[in-house]
């Protein structure tokens, strides 16, 4: 185990590929054009693995 001096993420071998940085899937959505359907998807995404009251994805 590996870990990145600059973000501190927890990588599996020294200096593998990663992006150091912390965002928000509001980032990942604002330029794209079907950022509507996008959301949507994640929507029903996260619903879909909730088991009880405990939710599986962020």
């Amino acid at each position: 185990m590996w870990v990145c001096p600059k973000c501190g993420a927890a990588l599996v071998a020294r200096n593998m590929s990663h992006s150091c940085g912390v965002w928000t899937l509001d980032h990942h959505f604002v330029l794209r054009e079907e950022a509507d359907l996008d959301r949507e998807l994640l929507r029903l995404l996260q619903q879909s693995y909730r088991v009880g009251d405990q939710e599986h994805l962020d």
